[in-house]
């Protein structure tokens, strides 16, 4: 699995906008093959905006970022204050409460 996050900065006065325009993004990205996620998430403490997206393989992940949507995304990241961060994460394996479990009984 691959995750993805940018993190964006919007300018003073555009936040409602800039996250107009990633709401049209979401849709559109959800619907692709291989996309397990993608949400934005907002930071209500300083302001940020993360577009966070799961791919089920690099391959997937890949032929989004050479799409229509992503070069939305890649506009907008233009438009941060900040410079943008952006990650890749390939995850190897995941696990869920077990781990909690397994700290507090352990």
């Amino acid at each position: 699995m691959v995750r993805a996050s940018v993190t964006i900065t919007p300018p003073p006065g555009r936040r409602s906008e800039v996250l107009r325009a990633l709401r049209t993004v979401v849709g559109p990205t959800r619907a692709k093959h291989g996309c397990r996620a993608c949400h934005v998430l907002e930071d209500v403490e300083d302001g940020t905006i993360v577009v966070l997206e799961e791919w089920d393989t690099e391959e997937a992940m890949t032929h989004h970022l050479r799409s229509h949507d992503y070069l939305q995304l890649l506009v907008l990241m233009e438009t941060s204050t900040r410079p943008p961060e952006v990650r890749f994460e390939i995850i190897a394996s995941a696990s869920g409460m077990e781990v909690i479990e397994a700290a507090r009984n352990g």
